[in-house]
């Protein structure tokens, strides 16, 4: 499992092959949690403390790590939700990645391909649903936990903040949308 989790981490190869890896994670994550039925965690609320904790580890990988770090958090947290299911770390995954994609907004810098289409909002949202589905919520019930997250991520989001300092040699989600205009 986590062999499929981590999928090329390092190349920077065109976006079409980071959707499909992205895809390609996104279903291994849904099949492993699947896997766990026969241990199925009680679905319990999102939690304002998990949400924060997410987004607390977002600013400091982001800090020391750059977008290319941020990414492999992001694999290994799912990772270990495939290995341990519990709601808590899911909410934390999903604000991690919620947030990395906000920051990242609409970039379309090509130095980062693979790690900007694994943040790429509906990738993010599709992990995060995906983990959900597969441990036992309804569809719907899903969509709307999502949009609780996703609303509680931008309360805590500072608008335009970004993760790593100017000195950092790797951007982050906060700074891969500024490559193409220094470039």
């Amino acid at each position: 499992m986590a062999g499929a989790l981590a999928l090329g981490q390092c190349s920077t190869s065109s976006k079409n092959s980071g959707s499909a890896e992205t895809d390609v994670a996104q279903n291994a994550i849904g099949s492993a949690i699947e896997a766990q039925s026969t241990q199925r965690v009680p679905i319990t609320p999102l939690s304002k403390g998990d949400v924060l904790i997410g987004m607390s580890h977002l600013r400091q990988v982001a800090k020391t790590e750059g977008l290319a770090g941020e990414m492999i958090y992001s694999q290994n947290c799912y990772d270990a939700l495939s290995r341990h299911f519990t709601w808590p770390k899911l909410d934390q995954c999903g604000a991690f990645d919620l947030g990395a994609a906000q920051s990242l907004g609409d970039s379309t810098a090509t130095a980062f391909d693979k790690e900007i289409a694994w943040f790429q909002s509906e990738s993010a949202a599709g992990r995060y649903i995906k983990a959900a589905t597969a441990a036992g919520e309804e569809a719907e019930k899903a969509d709307v936990r999502l949009n609780d997250l996703e609303t509680r991520v931008t309360a805590g989001h500072p608008a335009g903040s970004k993760g790593a300092s100017s000195t950092a040699d790797v951007p982050t989600s906060a700074d891969t949308r500024h490559l193409e205009e220094a470039g």
